[in-house]
């Protein structure tokens, strides 16, 4: 006998105990639900009581962009009840790969799967909805990927978004507040940004010379761009230390999102084994060329004092040179090591400040 679900007890005028009766019920009540009919088939029974009888849909109003649209946990609406909600999420980058971004070359990135497939897995697609209705992934909405089609209970959601979603970039950064002199408007000069001068935010479009003026400033611009203040002045042999910097940079993963001059779109994911990857993809990477032009620059830390010298290393393959850059980044071993990865492809968005 089919226990009965709280919300479902019929009433006086086709209403339950708990308001009005409805085809689907909540995660929280198929959860309860299936406490009580432990043991249970798997996901085939999750589907059956979500679907409800006679596959009538819920008409509970609720926020979003489809009104009445069936809600998952993670806060868009369910696949099949209503149509996805795009999100924006944060992103690390290094400051070669947002030089990269901003050149227009790198239009990939490689993340590992949290936890991962098995060695031997196929991952699949599939939607968190089947035809008819019901749910495959309980309580979620969009794209996931499973090891096996007739397994989504090992289903896993790129953490990083689906097509048309949104990912702004967190890199090294500092804000700083910008003088101008107040009665030539010249002698620019930048000073650390203090807690008692208020939100920076709020600042940005301030004036340098007769008011507050915040400013932005980024580690990848380099020294040509940025301010003297934020490194260190050498003498000559370019060791000697003359006169310490005045403002320390801030770590990308403090960078809030007002901060963020770049934004991505995702255009597409995918899941794929590390050294899967093509030479095209590897240079889609954002990996650089030597100075030469006729190599593609080596990563590895014992030899990148090398690599814009005219006696620089290089390789000849992309997926040779994106090789060392993984292993710069994650340690030695990581490459051998071939784990499943995101393969997240994106366009960068112009943004109007």
């Amino acid at each position: 006998m089919r226990p009965r679900l709280p919300g479902r007890n019929p009433g006086p005028g086709g209403r339950g105990q708990d308001g009005p009766r409805t085809g689907l019920c909540s995660v929280e009540k198929v959860r309860h639900a299936l406490h009580e009919l432990r043991p249970v088939p798997g996901h085939f029974r999750v589907r059956e009581l979500v679907r409800g009888r006679a596959g009538r849909r819920s008409a509970r109003p609720g926020p979003g962009p489809a009104k009445g649209a069936q809600r998952g946990t993670d806060g868009g609406p369910v696949a099949g009840h209503g149509s996805y909600s795009m999100k924006a999420r944060p992103m690390l980058m290094s400051a070669p790969m947002v030089r990269a971004i901003l050149a227009g070359t790198k239009t990939q990135t490689r993340r590992v799967v949290k936890p991962q497939f098995v060695a031997d897995a196929m991952p699949v697609e599939m939607p968190a909805t089947d035809p008819a209705g019901g749910w495959v992934v309980p309580g979620h909405s969009g794209t996931w990927w499973c090891e096996a089609a007739a397994n989504p209970d090992d289903a896993r959601r790129c953490p990083y978004g689906q097509p048309g979603d949104r990912l702004w970039v967190r890199e090294t950064w500092q804000v700083a507040r910008e003088t101008l002199d107040y009665e030539t408007g010249g002698e620019y000069d930048v000073w650390e940004w203090n807690d008692d001068m208020g939100d920076p935010s709020q600042y940005l479009k301030g004036d340098a010379r007769f008011g507050t003026k915040a400013g932005l400033f980024y580690a990848a611009d380099g020294e040509d761009k940025n301010p003297g203040a934020f490194y260190n002045l050498t003498g000559l042999d370019n060791k000697t230390i003359l006169r310490t910097k005045e403002i320390n940079w801030r770590p990308s993963i403090h960078m809030p999102r007002w901060a963020s001059r770049i934004t991505l779109e995702v255009t597409g994911v995918r899941v794929e084994r590390l050294q899967d990857i093509s030479d095209d993809d590897a240079a889609a990477e954002g990996i650089e060329r030597t100075r030469r032009g006729d190599m593609w620059r080596t990563y590895r830390p014992d030899c990148v004092q090398h690599w814009n010298t005219d006696a620089e290393l290089g390789h000849k393959l992309a997926s040779s040179s994106y090789a060392s850059l993984w292993e710069s980044i994650n340690g030695p071993g990581s490459w051998e090591a071939n784990p499943w990865v995101w393969v997240v492809e994106f366009k960068r968005l112009e943004v109007q400040q």
